[in-house]
């Protein structure tokens, strides 16, 4: 498969401050780039079950309650996974083991674009 004109990429979000979804919703490329969103575990479940994701954007406090079943499953629907945390929280192993990237809230928005769309560059062929 090829990037073409017509093809979007989805991301979902689990449990993002509502101030970046926000942000997030407001300047994605919408030609290329769907953002689903869920507010909460159980949502994020039945979305993956249900569609594949380029990649997963999520809450580091939701993160540390995955199971490891789950975070199986959310690897397997969409292989790149970002966790965003508060600067200077402590997190354990889980989070290296288990995520692409660990980002600060605090990450300037153009950036953290910049991150994004480089994951889904990664994805494109499968």
């Amino acid at each position: 498969m090829k990037w073409g004109e017509n093809m979007r990429r989805h991301i979902l979000t689990i449990g993002i401050r509502t101030s970046l979804l926000n942000a997030l919703e407001s300047t994605v490329p919408k030609d290329k780039v769907q953002i689903i969103s869920s507010p909460d575990i159980k949502i994020a479940e039945w979305l993956l079950a249900h569609r594949g994701f380029a990649v997963v954007i999520v809450d580091l406090e939701l993160f540390l309650q995955l199971t490891p079943d789950f975070l199986n499953e959310i690897r397997r629907k969409a292989p790149y996974i970002i966790v965003l945390g508060n600067a200077g929280t402590k997190y354990n192993w889980r989070v290296e083991d288990a995520a692409d990237l660990f980002l600060s809230y605090q990450i300037p928005l153009l950036k953290l674009w910049v991150l994004i769309m480089n994951a889904l560059s990664l994805r494109i062929g499968e």
